[in-house]
């Protein structure tokens, strides 16, 4: 378990000596009737292999799951094939305090962005909050077992404050895939330490059919897949199946004849349906599921050349 934040007795707004010990004054936390109790911020539930004596266990490849940040924050990462996209929140309960005094968790990392302007952060107190930040970036192996990671990242408002527009970022993950580390100090990012991530690490199956498109008054044509049968336009229908209880999230897919590869086309669900023409296609396929594991990449050929007139 993590807790991170405090509990804070707030009282006496504006007056001058607020919460103090003289039993003569009515401003203190006996006479005034503004009293707060601020609670802890967030307790976060870590689980194997994320505890402390589990330092020599190794966590899975896929970076889904929840991270600390060591400034108190929580980050919440989803990687899917070698792309990986994350929120990030600030643990503030309360404004920023002018300019140059930033008294929240998540300061020392929001101070260059506020210094810069970027969100504007006014002289006036009590007028800079904390913003979120998303990121979209690139994974990428190394030879030690670990992983980069490169990518783009901006801030979003998390309460009345304006967001910013961020910059690009670069990230080391150790070999045991338990930490990510900026590639350099003083970024908005803290290190991240995972907590959390999904049980399920089977990823789903998927499977494909082929149904030949009939011809008004003309039977239709045969279609197959593994390039078996008579040309003609073709029904193709994806379907997976989750095989660790998580549930499938998407379908990738695409199809091509010859000459250039395109990229994948995603559809959300356990199924996907489409026409393909008259022709030789090639179907590559495989499904995510909604723990972060990818299929084996699925790829068939359907139907067969069209005949010579």
């Amino acid at each position: 378990m993590r807790i991170t934040g405090t509990l804070v007795l707030d009282c006496g707004h504006g007056l001058t000596s607020p919460c103090d010990d003289d039993p003569g004054d009515l401003d203190d936390v006996r006479g005034h009737l503004n009293q707060e109790i601020h609670p802890i911020y967030s307790i976060d539930v870590i689980n194997s292999p994320f505890r402390p004596e589990d330092a020599n266990l190794t966590a899975r490849q896929n970076l889904t799951g929840a991270w600390a940040g060591e400034d108190g924050s929580t980050y919440y990462i989803r990687q899917i094939g070698n792309t990986v996209w994350w929120l990030g929140q600030m643990r503030d309960r309360q404004p920023m305090q002018g300019r140059t005094h930033f008294p929240i968790i998540g300061a020392e990392q929001l101070a260059p962005a506020f210094s810069a302007g970027d969100p504007p952060c006014s002289n006036v107190t009590r007028q800079c909050w904390a913003f979120a930040t998303v990121f979209a970036g690139t994974v990428t192996g190394t030879t030690d077992g670990g992983e980069t990671i490169q990518g783009v990242w901006a801030g979003v408002p998390q309460s009345v404050s304006a967001g910013s527009s961020g910059s690009r970022a670069n990230f080391i993950v150790n070999p045991q895939h338990k930490m990510i580390i900026p590639q350099v100090e003083g970024t908005i990012f803290p290190v991240l330490t995972k907590m959390y991530e999904p049980d399920d690490t089977t990823p789903p199956k998927s499977a494909i059919t082929a149904t030949p498109v009939k011809s008004s008054g003309m039977g239709g044509p045969r279609g197959a897949v593994g390039g078996v049968g008579v040309s003609g336009p073709n029904q193709v229908t994806i379907t997976a199946t989750d095989q660790g209880g998580s549930g499938v999230q998407n379908i990738w897919y695409r199809f091509y004849a010859q000459g250039a590869v395109p990229a994948f086309s995603v559809a959300q669900g356990a199924t996907v349906s489409f026409t393909l023409p008259g022709g030789s296609f090639r179907v590559e396929f495989f499904a995510t599921d909604n723990a972060g594991n990818d299929e084996a990449l699925h790829s068939v050929v359907v139907g067969v050349p069209l005949a010579k007139p």
